[in-house]
């Protein structure tokens, strides 16, 4: 009876003398959770930190947030939850039909429920055609990419209620349908993709991400390429796609996004995908190119710097932090240093697109440039 008293109390203290021992010297090596969360720093000790509590509730923030072994923990529930009750503890990520996996909004989005008017959709083509028209009189190619939504790629996958909602009108019908009136130079890969579905599949989509993958990204990259030099005759390098022959079963670089925000044990089912790339010409020059978009531009950023002199800035949702200190919205300064400016959204952001650009544009520009801008829009 002792030993085995003797065996329960080591086996206690080993419990927690492991987690305390790799909390401070970390002799395994362990990878951070994917995600966005707030990181709770270590707070210094003082006395009126101790008097008010403080100390304590931020200590305890922090600990719980840095004991050993705590995101092998954190995976561990998190697989069983999704293994045995299909739940996910991932924010927006919701599983539909055979495990794919769908993020909120877009969801929203291609039900028709997010919906800003048609009033509204008439005002952003208004003024995104007369920002177009500014720079096109400048001879500045001015280029709108809308990029595909997962919802409408993949609605029979859906989870309920959103499989079985009725569909309403769209942001996406109804901005298409203002650019079509307005006659705006525009590629719409939304219904680019719909119409490669059946002969590509997952292959431009896949199962566990929410962005297109880096094959179809670099089909999207070679139709900006071909519609900039058709339309804006813009001298690019000659280049060639490698790879796209070549299925690889580890899914990388950004094709499972919405998986790795699950921070699972184990990986879950998915389909070979293909990784291509691009060899470039190196003597010719390269156009300077300036990109303003969401997230959907990152797949296609790691072709476009082999062809384009990129600029590249992340505007989405307004949040101008990402921005670095050489981004201008001073138009004149545009016209001045590129060649082509890409203005790019998924189909999921089109109701904040282009994200209070133009109102930055019109602060820095003169009042000829403003009453441009606006006057479409407002005299209607």
């Amino acid at each position: 009876m002792g030993q085995l008293n003797f065996g329960m109390i080591s086996i206690v203290l080993l419990a927690l003398l492991v987690p305390t021992i790799q909390q401070a010297f970390k002799p395994v090596l362990i990878d951070d959770l994917n995600g966005i969360y707030e990181i709770f720093e270590k707070p210094e000790l003082r006395i009126s930190s101790l008097i008010d509590k403080s100390f304590q509730d931020q200590f305890e923030k922090h600990y719980n947030q840095n004991f050993g072994f705590r995101n092998i923990f954190v995976k561990v529930r998190n697989e069983l939850d999704w293994r045995i009750f299909k739940k996910i503890n991932a924010s927006k990520v919701l599983a539909g039909k055979d495990d794919y996996l769908f993020e909120r909004d877009y969801l929203y989005s291609y039900s028709g429920s997010n919906y800003i008017g048609d009033s509204a959709m008439h005002v952003k083509a208004q003024r995104l055609k007369s920002a177009a028209r500014y720079f096109t009189d400048r001879s500045l190619p001015f280029l709108i990419v809308i990029a595909p939504g997962k919802g409408w790629y993949y609605p029979d996958h859906m989870p309920e209620p959103f499989v079985s909602r009725p569909q309403g009108k769209t942001n996406y019908d109804g901005l298409m349908d203002e650019f079509d009136q307005v006659g705006l130079n525009y590629i719409d890969f939304n219904k680019e993709f719909l119409n490669l579905k059946d002969s590509l599949g997952v292959l431009i989509y896949p199962k566990t991400g929410i962005h297109w993958s880096s094959y179809g990204a670099s089909l999207a990259f070679d139709s900006i390429i071909s519609y900039s030099e058709k339309h804006f005759n813009l001298q690019i390098p000659e280049h060639e796609v490698d790879g796209i022959d070549v299925l690889k079963t580890t899914i990388t670089k950004g094709d499972n996004d919405l998986e790795k925000l699950m921070n699972l044990l184990i990986k879950m089912d998915n389909f070979k995908m293909i990784y291509p790339d691009y060899k470039v010409d190196k003597s010719v020059d390269k156009p300077k190119v300036l990109a303003i978009g969401d997230s959907f531009f990152y797949a296609i950023q790691k072709y476009a710097v082999k062809l384009f002199d990129l600029d590249y800035y992340y505007y989405y949702k307004l949040d101008k932090t990402m921005l670095d200190d050489s981004f201008t919205t001073d138009i004149d300064v545009w016209i001045d240093r590129y060649d082509m400016i890409i203005l790019l959204a998924t189909e999921a952001g089109i109701h904040s697109f282009p994200w209070g650009l133009l109102d930055d544009m019109d602060s820095t520009i003169e009042h000829k440039g403003i009453q441009m801008l606006k006057s479409d829009a407002d005299n209607r």
